[in-house]
């Protein structure tokens, strides 16, 4: 059996989605599914002291939040919707880190961001699938 691997690689910005997929159409067989979207929040205080620090602090979904720095990602859940201060988060690394950054001011959302992915196959002639990749 052949163990799964993974491969990325970064694509143009001017390529679109259907554009790749019609392109690998031309030699392979592609399945595609109903793309799906998720929405992240980007939040800072009024200073943009998270910015200016070097990180980047994301609500990633209703109850959770993720705070991106140079040595990886601190992420925390149960997050309340109201939660504005990190002495409103749950004890974790995250809320520590936010202390640190902003001391008392509340924290607010930036900007929103809706990412789209779409996953599809590639099946041999076998029907085998030999990739299965998200755009």
């Amino acid at each position: 059996m052949t163990v799964p691997q993974n491969q990325f690689w970064h694509i143009r910005s001017g390529v679109t989605q259907q554009q790749l997929l019609d392109k690998l159409a031309e030699k392979f067989r592609i399945e595609t599914e109903e793309p799906v979207t998720n929405s992240v929040s980007i939040l800072d205080d009024p200073d943009s002291a998270v910015w200016a620090s070097g990180n980047l602090l994301v609500k990633a979904s209703k109850n959770s939040w993720w705070l991106y720095h140079e040595n990886g990602i601190d992420k925390v859940s149960r997050v309340s919707a109201k939660s504005r201060f990190w002495w409103d988060l749950p004890e974790s690394t995250l809320r520590n880190r936010l202390k640190a950054l902003v001391d008392l001011r509340a924290v607010l959302e930036v900007d929103h961001i809706d990412i789209v992915e779409q996953v599809f196959l590639i099946r041999n002639d076998d029907e085998k699938i030999v990739v299965r990749g998200n755009l």
